[in-house]
Parts: structure tokens; C-alpha cells; sequence
């Protein structure tokens, strides 16, 4: 174990945690002690798991004591409304964890985060860079915390030279297992969509969101990536790829209702799933330095994501599904080849 890097993910219990975790755990230099109050939600033979909170006074010495090299921190609380006690909870955690990681001189800080923190807005270039002024919403709890904890992030950054900080600003993660602000706008049989407005958007599919976080420990990552896969798309085109009929609201009528649904303190259920603000303008990043510094590329495509979210394709498929043709087209190839042989007579009669 001594000549294995030891990393450190917190929030196993979480859907991310326990995801990247698991796949870490896979590697055979690195030893990945997960922790968190609860145990991982998804079973993984032979993790080292520590029930332990972040906030616990000794966090510092215990990763002293076990030589953590990297902390990759996914505990994170999403909630619609903005709650002050879920986000000071996301705070304190995150300035425990880059204190603790300050003390004992970690090598490597890895952060999940969103293309939201730059806020959709109608004067947004064409494509967002990751040195660009973060102008995300703070009307919904779970972007205001992505800024909170960036800042954070860039203030540590700013005062820590020794240990690198990896934040991965993830496009809207899509998937059949993921529960995400986007999915959960997808989950509803008639999304609202706001008349006129049909801004384009990027994507990633959760099992790339997992990848590009193991990707940035395994390769020491530093600063901000914005992390999207390939195609862009209309919002109306996403709709129509996974066969849902969007309705479509005058939007001072949207915005009102948001203001009267928070005046009343309406729950979660009563909230569209995502700020107004981002089905009405654009916010589409520049993944080039993902390419090129980070080195990392999503497998699947923004419209493969959809189609495997509406259940009508699957990644396992991906890499074989061009060498097996569906029945008609095999049929038709065999004949094809048959006549050929004919032709030349290469006739194969067995004799």
C-alpha cells in the first residue's frame, strides 16, 4: 500500500462519489479510502471505507496519517430552492476540506461543478472561455453553491501554489441512472419551454461526467475545464430526439409565476426544475482546453446521451455496433457477395 497514491473521495454515499470511487478503485497504483457518515450507495468490493464527516477537527491529521496524496471532493447537497442551511453545509465542507488539504500539502484538489456557474445571458459570446467573469444565477440553491464553492476554489488557488485545484465544470449531465437539474427538466411529460426562446445547449453523459473525473486524478489536472460532449443542439431538437412535446409559456408569464410560486414558499415540486433564465438565453462553452490541456475526450455524443436516456441506444453498444448489421442489411450483404462470386466465377460448389 506504501507504494500505492493514496486518494481520498468524499461523499460515497452520494450517487458521484460512489461512481468515481468504484472507479478509481479499479486502478491498481492507487489506494481510494472513501469517506462519509453513510456507506457507498452502490456496492464496492474492497473499498476502504471511513464513516467519518468532513467537519470532524482531526480531518487533517487523518489524512497525514494516511498519506493522501489527492482528495477528490463530490459530497455536495442540490437543492432547487436556495436553503441556508444545505448551503452552508456545501460551504463548510469545502473550506474544510481545502484547509485540511492546505495543512498536510496534498498534491491535488478535484472539484465537481457546472457550465452554470457562467450564467445564461443574452450577451454571452458564443463560446464561454474558463478565464471568463462567472455570472451564474443565485435564484436556484444548487448554482448559487457552485459559485460559493469556485470561489472558494480561486481564492485557494490564488493562496496555495503547492497543491493544484481541478474544478470540472460540467455541461448538462444526461443519463438513465443520473438524478440531475436537466433530467429532471427531461422527467416531466411536457417540459416548459419558454415561447420564442429556443437557446442551444451542450451535454454530457453520466458515465463521461465519471471518466473526466478520474481522468483529472489520474493526470494531476489544475484550474477550471469546462467538460461537454460533441454536438450542439437547439433545446426544441433535444426535446423532439427523446419524443417529448414541449409547452410552450409566454415568458413575463413564466417569470411571474417563479416570483409568486417563492413569495408563497412554495416546495420543490412547485419549481421548474431549471432557472428560467437558462431555457431562454445561451451558455455554451469552449471545450478546446479540455482537448488540449487536460487531454480528456467524452466517448459518447450529445445525441447519443439523448437517445440512451429515451432507452433507444446503448454505450455498451458503441464500440461493436458497426460491425453487426441488423438482419435485412446482413441478408442483403450475403446475397450481394453471392452474386459477386457468380459474376467472376468463384463459385464455391463444394466439390
Amino acid at each position: 500500500m506504501n507504494s500505492m497514491k493514496v486518494v481520498l473521495v468524499t461523499g460515497i454515499s452520494s450517487y458521484w462519489g460512489a461512481r468515481a470511487a468504484a472507479r478509481l478503485h479499479l486502478e491498481p497504483d492507487l489506494h481510494v479510502i472513501g469517506l462519509d457518515q453513510n456507506p457507498p450507495c452502490i456496492d464496492i468490493e474492497g473499498l476502504d471505507y471511513v464513516d467519518v464527516g468532513i467537519e470532524n477537527p482531526l480531518l487533517s491529521d487523518f489524512l497525514m496519517a494516511e498519506g493522501v496524496e489527492v482528495i477528490c471532493h463530490l459530497r455536495f447537497l442540490e437543492s432547487v430552492e436556495h436553503n441556508v442551511g444545505i448551503s452552508a453545509e456545501n460551504v463548510n465542507e469545502t473550506k474544510a476540506i481545502l484547509e485540511a488539504g492546505r495543512q498536510v500539502g496534498v498534491r491535488q484538489i478535484v472539484l465537481k461543478s457546472s457550465t452554470a456557474v457562467y450564467g445564461a445571458h443574452a450577451d454571452n459570446p458564443a463560446l464561454l472561455t474558463e478565464d471568463m467573469l462567472l455570472r451564474g444565477s443565485h435564484s436556484y440553491g444548487y448554482t448559487h453553491d457552485w459559485l460559493e464553492v469556485e470561489a472558494m476554489a480561486e481564492a485557494f488557488r490564488d493562496e496555495e501554489s503547492e497543491t493544484s485545484v481541478a474544478v470540472l465544470r460540467f455541461a448538462n449531465i444526461v443519463g438513465s441512472l443520473a438524478d440531475t437539474p436537466f433530467t429532471r427538466f427531461l422527467n416531466q411529460p411536457n417540459p416548459a419551454i419558454l415561447l420564442g426562446f429556443d437557446p442551444v445547449m451542450q451535454l454530457i453523459h453520466e458515465q463521461d461526467v465519471v471518466e473526466a473525473i478520474a481522468y483529472a486524478v489520474l493526470n494531476g489536472a489544475d484550474g477550471p475545464f469546462n467538460i461537454a460532449a460533441e454536438g450542439i443542439m437547439p433545446l426544441t431538437r433535444m426535446l423532439r430526439l427523446i419524443r417529448r412535446l414541449p409547452m410552450p409559456i409566454i415568458h413575463p408569464l413564466a417569470y411571474r409565476s417563479l416570483i409568486q410560486a417563492r413569495k408563497r414558499k412554495c416546495g420543490r415540486s412547485h419549481q421548474p426544475p431549471l432557472d428560467w433564465d437558462y431555457l431562454r438565453f445561451p451558455w455554451v462553452t469552449d471545450t478546446s482546453k479540455m482537448h488540449s490541456e487536460l487531454g480528456f475526450s467524452p466517448t459518447i455524443s450529445s445525441e447519443e446521451a439523448l437517445l440512451e436516456y429515451a432507452g433507444r441506444w446503448s454505450p455498451d453498444l458503441k464500440e461493436s455496433e458497426e460491425d453487426v448489421l441488423p438482419p435485412a442489411e446482413a441478408h442483403m450483404r450475403e446475397i450481394m457477395q453471392q452474386r459477386e462470386k457468380l459474376r467472376t466465377g468463384k463459385v464455391d460448389t463444394g466439390e
